[in-house]
């Protein structure tokens, strides 16, 4: 697939462009992952990045990125990409195309860890080693931003009244938006139960210009029930059990069955002996 990009910011010629080709992860440094510096920029222009390899065990300062692969559609077709400074091109979802652009600055560069081009998606066994990294990737980041989509009627109302949900003042109207808007996809994805309960803080987007920012301890008046794991494990927290999270998460969606048990593996009990190991082979 070539996807024909035009850039006249970064000097590159509008011909299709190579596909990026990532350089291999050091296994044997246990917690080596790929960083993505994302360039400032306006909201319609194009992406561009800077790969790097960090290891987490040196507590790199980066935001990890939550979103789903597919539109609210279901379309995960690789139609976008995302230019690299270190050559070529990394071929993306439109949902991840506008993820970058919603949490993008317009003067600052963004450090991310995000998914589709952090890990080589076509390399079998790194993706098998990032997954099994999730708990220290999503646990050792300094925020967590959470993309929901674009905006739209009932995102605008919520996020103009999430102020006033702690005080009691949730109306009819207000109640009716918030079912429509947890219908959108995010919210029933397996692997976003894992990266909200890790947090330790967030930030939430949806449209061009709303975002609320979250502390720990408001994320469940916002959140269904799936999402309250940090409340159900808050005494607990060390002594998750799979068949708890399998249960709590049944009605969570994936795209790959398998990833209904590899994205609870590391909420898990350290201590717990459960031999699962994350192989997509």
């Amino acid at each position: 697939m070539a996807v024909r990009i035009t850039s006249k910011r970064y000097g590159i010629p509008g011909s299709p462009i190579t596909r990026y080709k990532h350089q291999p992860l050091h296994y044997e440094l246990g917690k080596e992952v790929r960083l993505v510096t994302l360039q400032p920029g306006e909201f319609d222009d194009d992406l561009y990045c800077e790969i790097s390899h960090k290891n987490l065990e040196d507590y790199p300062h980066y935001q990890a990125v939550s979103y789903t692969w597919a539109d609210q559609s279901g379309d995960a077709s690789l139609t976008k990409a995302v230019l690299c400074k270190n050559g070529g091109q990394i071929p993306i979802t439109e949902s991840c195309d506008g993820a970058l652009r919603r949490i993008r600055l317009r003067g600052l560069k963004r450090v991310l860890w995000i998914d589709m081009p952090s890990i080589d998606q076509q390399n079998t066994q790194e993706r098998n080693h990032q997954v099994s990294l999730m708990k220290e990737i999503y646990g050792t980041a300094t925020e967590v931003l959470v993309d929901l989509g674009k905006g739209d009627a009932e995102s605008d109302l919520i996020f103009s009244q999430i102020v006033n949900l702690d005080n009691g003042h949730e109306g009819p109207a207000l109640r009716e938006s918030f079912k429509a808007f947890f219908r959108r996809r995010w919210f029933h994805r397996v692997w976003v139960v894992q990266e909200i309960t890790l947090a330790q803080y967030a930030t939430v987007f949806c449209g061009r210009i709303k975002r609320v920012e979250l502390e720990r301890d408001s994320f469940d008046s916002i959140l269904p029930t799936v999402f309250q794991l940090r409340t159900t494990f808050e005494k607990t927290w060390s002594y998750a059990r799979l068949l708890d999270l399998l249960v709590t998460s049944q009605t969570c969606q994936s795209t790959d069955l398998r990833d209904k048990v590899y994205a609870l593996l590391s909420l898990l009990d350290s201590r717990a002996s459960i031999p699962i190991v994350v192989d997509y082979s």
